[in-house]
């Protein structure tokens, strides 16, 4: 009689319903591993969708309101306004995305139970459970919209020549996802290789038939819903922050004139050879300050604690000892943004554009007068191109697809405290944090030792 009732394709949705509760379940029962001083990644996550929830958009400007993307603090602010432990709204998006790729699958996989066996493989991820992945940060909500994402393509690529209804309806989906992957994380682009390539795939399968004409179209109009949806996605963030801040960009990080000055910074030539992943020394930035007066207003921050601290920091991780000074690639980014908080250049988001700007014209002005030492221009965070790297690259990308494959350095939390907004205090800093995401956290744990933070 069971298997019976199995062969009918209805009852397998208890079954996928099931395992999706108790992974959701499972998820809202675990505390986190956050960091709640962390101003850069758990602390800025929550303080935004704090005030997303309060009606202030991404409240007041700072260095720090559009340095990531906006769609991990409006998940925030959902998943606090319906009262769930951010985990478990996490999982649940995961979950989503894991039957999503499964159903999806389903015609190629021969059976129901491989697509029910896709979809526990892909749901029991144990990365998500991983002390990293369980802190408030993006990465927990970008996985499953990476399935997500893969997951509609396919579902759009099977039914564009099917009813016209359920079509478009299926390019509308993928579009919304692919807007909030994208506005979820900086390097988006990343993902649209995969997308293209299935559109081609496509094409070339619809140039088979008899009617390639007609399916070509279909083909296109899915792909051209999908699009539209997903720039008119984007484009309602620009809009909100175009009304609020006075600039259309989503992220500052992409705005033409911070890539410019970053550009401008990173091209002057440091007087003798540097280590690898080193964009700036004290050298090129004093070289930078005596040629552009607006670079010169960053030399007092620049001289700061702060930043020797970013000094610090890339330092202990590429193992450099004595630390030689320098400031490398991951760190330098959020130092001259910080110089520039600190130098009140980002009073307003329009005033942070034109200081940025003004500094990148000025010191590539004198680059190409040969003022200064320099490389090639460049409008780009990319460092140029060295074919001498690349077998090292490709050895790095062995070991990390290597990493991914064996879990290797998966760090466990450790015992949970129980410090909720009721014992930890709800005015304080940790109380209001873990009272926004409901959740518990994970104490001790080294992550929090990095930080100096022994309790709440």
């Amino acid at each position: 009689m069971l298997a019976v009732t199995l062969s009918a394709r209805s009852s397998w949705w208890p079954a996928y319903l099931l395992l999706a509760a108790a992974h959701v379940w499972f998820a809202a029962r675990m505390p986190l591993a956050a960091l709640p001083p962390a101003s850069h990644d758990d602390a800025l996550f929550v303080r935004l969708g704090m005030e997303i929830l309060n009606g202030q958009w991404l409240g007041g400007y700072t260095h720090m309101t559009l340095a990531k993307g906006p769609f991990y603090p409006l998940f925030i602010a959902v998943s606090a306004l319906v009262g769930m432990p951010i985990l478990a709204s996490q999982a649940a998006v995961h979950a989503a995305a894991s039957w999503t790729l499964a159903r999806a699958l389903r015609p190629w996989l021969g059976s129901e139970w491989a697509a029910l066996f896709l979809f526990i493989l892909v749901l029991a991820n144990p990365m998500a459970f991983e002390a990293q992945q369980m802190r408030v940060i993006r990465e927990g909500l970008y996985t499953p919209l990476t399935l997500l994402v893969l997951g509609l393509a396919i579902w759009a690529v099977r039914t564009r020549h099917g009813p016209w209804r359920p079509a478009l309806a299926s390019a509308a989906r993928l579009g919304a996802a692919l807007a909030g992957f994208w506005l979820t994380r900086e390097e988006g682009l990343w993902i649209l290789p995969a997308l293209v390539g299935a559109l081609l795939l496509a094409l070339l399968h619809d140039a088979r038939d008899a009617e390639r004409r007609p399916r070509w179209r279909r083909t296109l109009a899915s792909a051209g819903v999908a699009g539209v949806v997903a720039v008119g996605g984007v484009g309602l963030f620009q809009l909100a922050n175009l009304v609020r801040y006075g600039v259309a960009d989503v992220v500052e990080f992409k705005q033409r004139e911070f890539v410019s000055a970053y550009a401008a910074l990173t091209r002057i030539t440091p007087p003798a050879p540097v280590a690898r992943h080193v964009v700036a020394t004290p050298e090129t930035l004093a070289l930078a300050f005596e040629a552009s007066p607006a670079a010169a207003r960053l030399a007092e921050a620049f001289a700061s604690p702060m930043h020797a601290g970013f000094i610090a920091q890339g330092c202990e991780v590429y193992q450099i000892s004595p630390c030689d000074g320098a400031t490398r690639a991951a760190w330098f980014m959020w130092a001259l943004r910080e110089a520039a908080g600190a130098a009140g250049l980002h009073r307003t988001a329009r005033n942070a554009r034109a200081f940025y700007g003004q500094m990148a014209a000025e010191v590539n002005a004198a680059c190409d007068a040969g003022l200064i030492p320099c490389g090639p221009a460049r409008a780009s965070m990319m460092p140029p191109f060295d074919a001498r790297l690349l077998p090292a690259k490709l050895a790095g990308a062995g070991e990390a697809l290597w990493i991914i494959a064996s879990l290797r350095g998966i760090v466990p939390p450790l015992e949970a405290l129980s410090c909720y907004a009721e014992n930890c205090a709800a005015s304080s800093p940790t109380g209001r944090f873990l009272s926004a995401v409901h959740t518990t956290l994970f104490q001790p744990s080294p992550m929090l030792d990095l930080v100096g933070w022994s309790g709440p």
